[in-house]
């Protein structure tokens, strides 16, 4: 039956073709759009696990940048016993730098600018985050926001974009910095940044004295169990602010990209309706068209069971190649967005097996009606039907 299936399809090679291309196009995209999920997925997962501290900001607040909270909220925390230290941070969207608005570079080029207590950052395990990521010339310092320039500190990406050394002056925001450090995180987020004094930065955000973005907190265990009751012990202490830990910061990034998934889903439902479309109209046009072979095939013996079979096994041929074909147009897509993405498409052995066996499933549920209506047809009408 099968090669009976194959003949029949390679008889109509265009609309074969049609509904075949259909198929594979729509699996290419949902393996392509998943794996830009995973992706990102991924690029978030590795970045927060870099951090390793506790992240306090405004309740309900997407990030730090959209955050503000009591600096007093810094003392109530420093004093309980199971945190280590603590520091004030300050935020904002480094919106334009050397006079390059930076959000219309690209979708992954928009930058951060973050103030530091020095003294604060002192009492983090090797002075913060970034500070353990310093890779040339020094870190901010007690007094620096009274220099002219201020000093700043770069990350190694953002020197090689905007063509920056140590001493270099640079624009951020329209205010005058000098780079005066260099560091290196690894992570596609997290390189994104600039790091300079407190007070210069709160005075930029436009925030009120007595405001701060965020703070930074090491908890004095690092187990998993030691940072969460680090963070229900910051909760209770500060009204108003959650306390993320890395994991808490994962699941709250991907809160927000439910939404996206929600999109992917979508469009991914979308691309397999239209392919399964394809397949019904093609398997009802061949059926038309068959209907004197499906009358002889009858009155030679065939069973209302053997005619169904032969549309079902043709839809399924549709299915299998356009699934195989779809699964190689799906990876060369991964393979491009790969090159011309600054993170690495996750295309995993699940997603490529799903959409080749959404494809064929589909395509088996769209040849479904073709097969019962060649099934009901009466032999004699059939062969003589003109």
């Amino acid at each position: 039956m099968w090669r009976f299936a194959y003949r029949n399809l390679r008889v109509r090679k265009v609309r074969t073709g049609l509904s075949f291309l259909g198929l594979a196009v729509a699996v290419a995209g949902v393996i392509g759009l998943v794996s830009l999920s995973a992706g990102i997925r991924e690029v978030l997962r590795s970045s927060l696990s870099l951090i390793g501290a506790v992240g306090v900001i405004r309740e309900k607040t997407m990030d730090p940048i959209f955050s503000s909270i009591p600096e007093t909220h810094l003392e109530a925390v420093r004093v309980l016993p199971e945190v280590r230290g603590a520091a004030a941070e300050v935020w904002i969207l480094a919106a334009n730098v050397e006079g390059v608005a930076t959000l219309t570079k690209s979708l992954f080029s928009a930058a951060a600018i973050g103030g530091v207590e020095p003294e604060g950052s002192r009492t983090l395990r090797g002075g913060g985050f970034y500070r353990r990521h310093l890779v040339e010339g020094r870190w901010i310092e007690p007094g620096d926001e009274l220099r002219d320039p201020p000093p700043v500190a770069v990350s190694r990406k953002l020197t090689h974009e905007y063509g920056k050394r140590l001493g270099d002056p640079i624009r951020i925001n329209g205010k005058q910095f000098e780079v005066v450090g260099i560091y290196h995180t690894g992570s596609l987020f997290l390189d994104q940044g600039f790091i300079a004094p407190f007070e210069v930065v709160r005075k930029l955000s436009g925030k009120a004295p007595g405001l701060v973005s965020n703070l930074q907190v090491d908890p004095m265990d690092t187990s998993e169990a030691g940072f969460e009751a680090a963070a229900h012990a910051i909760e209770r202490a500060c009204p108003g602010v959650e306390a993320l830990t890395p994991r808490r910061w994962l699941e709250h990034v991907g809160g927000l990209l439910g939404t996206m998934d929600v999109f992917l889903v979508a469009v991914s439902s979308f691309a397999f309706v239209v392919g399964a479309i394809g397949v019904v109209n093609t398997m009802l046009m061949s059926v038309s068209e068959r209907v004197r072979e499906f009358g002889i095939l009858k009155a030679v013996g065939w069973t209302r069971g053997d005619v169904a079979r032969l549309i079902v096994v043709e839809a399924a041929g549709l299915g299998v190649a356009g699934g195989i074909v779809g699964a190689g147009l799906g990876l060369a897509v991964v393979e491009i967005l790969g090159g011309l993405l600054p993170f690495e498409p996750l295309a995993t052995p699940w997603v490529i097996g799903a959409g080749a066996g959404g494809a064929l499933g589909l395509a088996v549920a769209g040849g479904l009606y073709p097969a019962w209506r060649a099934a009901s047809l009466d032999p004699v009408r059939a062969i003589r039907y003109e």
